[in-house]
């Protein structure tokens, strides 16, 4: 199940290594007004006082995926995002190991997995490691909005760590949570949290 609405406490409460297999998701909803919202706020405030992007670009799903499975959520859901005429990029995380970048986004979706004991995936392991950094600003993402997609096994030590730790991470650095994070079981099957995720992700 997702855990409290927005709240990185609750997540880091919850304590596997795995990401999965990929299962069957629902087609694309026809609109996207959750998103949509959280674009739209977001656009029409600065995202950083500090940042020295000219314009607020639309919509970041990123991802740090060690087999395939979060790639290829954040891709597709990338792809829902450009059909629903959102503005949209998709990209792993270690692309965002300068931090600053992530602010020319009006909001960010992040879809991670973990590896070994519950660690951040190759290509995630940059961006955590300054994202976790003491050095970092509190307020570096100020103004930003996100949510995160874990993906997990519960059959495994240190379940859904990197999704948590970034949640928490997230909130301490500035960012607002505008949309429930998810945390997905492949011991039980990650489609019964994905599918309701994403439905509410893109509300129809």
């Amino acid at each position: 199940n997702t855990t409290s609405a927005c709240n990185p406490a609750a997540a880091a409460m919850e304590s596997t290594a795995g990401e999965g297999r990929q299962e069957g998701l629902p087609a694309a909803a026809d609109a996207a007004t959750t998103v949509t919202a959280a674009v739209a706020a977001a656009s029409i405030t600065p995202v950083s006082a500090t940042s020295t992007s000219t314009s607020v670009q639309g919509l970041l799903f990123t991802y740090g995926s060690q087999t395939g499975v979060a790639q290829g959520l954040a891709e597709m859901l990338h792809e829902e995002a450009l059909a629903a005429g959102i503005p949209s990029t998709v990209a792993e995380l270690n692309a965002f190991k300068e931090l600053e970048k992530m602010r020319d986004f009006a909001a960010v979706v992040i879809v991670c997995s973990n590896t070994g004991e519950g660690e951040a995936p190759d290509n995630a392991k940059l961006f955590w490691r300054k994202l976790k950094a003491k050095t970092v600003s509190p307020t570096i993402f100020q103004g930003l909005q996100y949510t995160v997609l874990g993906l997990g096994d519960s059959n495994y030590n240190l379940f859904c760590n990197m999704g948590k730790l970034i949640t928490q991470r997230m909130a301490g650095t500035g960012a607002a949570c505008f949309y429930e994070p998810g945390f997905a079981d492949d011991g039980v099957g990650l489609e019964l949290v994905v599918e309701p995720w994403r439905e509410g992700l893109w509300p129809a």
